[in-house]
């Protein structure tokens, strides 16, 4: 089916702490045409795309809309080669119903990670974040089947297999770990109950 209400002119900026570094609003104006392979490039010229080589830390990518525009929009980010790799990854957003929750998606290569997943909305209100998710739920899926699933992450496996550094603040918030085999993954993050709120998916990787 369709994708409707995608975001028509999406911008992207990536961040080291609060400076931006790189930017990109139409993908054939950057370098992304010069130095990522042919299969990564975006296909509408509105697309935005770069190519960028990061040290050691942490980074932001913000995408948003030219002029303010709105819509459901995707972020990746690919590694491309070199030695480093992404050690998590996470995503906050606004998350509605239907084709608007919020949807992650990952591989894993080479060997078994045991992945750490979480699901975040009533505890963002404490970082000055508006209108949070009031019950997340987290769902892992391995092409179209469901493998895991987490509402309330005092009820799964969280709490006795992740460091407690990584348990959410909120019982309303979702955790669960598992050991995934090369191949790529989807995490979705949606409201109990259809209700609606900024979230915040993330992706830990703890090791074999």
């Amino acid at each position: 089916a369709e994708l409707k209400g995608v975001l028509l002119d999406p911008r992207l900026r990536l961040f080291s702490g609060q400076t931006v570094i790189a930017e990109n609003d139409n993908w054939e104006t950057g370098n992304c045409k010069s130095e990522a392979p042919p299969a990564l490039w975006p296909k509408d010229p509105h697309d935005a795309c770069l190519v960028m080589t990061l040290a050691n830390g942490q980074f932001t990518a913000i995408v948003d809309g030219v002029s303010g525009t709105t819509g459901v929009a995707l972020v990746e980010a690919f590694n491309a080669g070199g030695p480093g790799d992404f050690s998590n990854i996470s995503t906050r957003s606004k998350v509605r119903v239907g084709d608007e929750v919020m949807i992650g998606g990952f591989i894993t290569r080479s060997q078994p990670m045991k992945a750490i997943l979480r699901g975040l909305g009533p505890s963002l209100a404490a970082n000055g974040i508006p209108n949070p998710l009031l019950n997340p739920r987290i769902r892992l899926f391995s092409g179209q089947i469901v493998i895991a699933e987490n509402d309330d992450w005092e009820k799964g496996n969280c709490k006795t297999e992740a460091p407690a550094g990584l348990w959410p603040k909120d019982p309303r918030e979702s955790c669960l770990v598992i050991t995934l085999p090369p191949g790529p993954y989807t995490a979705i993050v949606d409201g109990v109950g259809a209700t609606q709120g900024v979230g915040l998916v993330e992706v830990f990787n703890s090791g074999r």
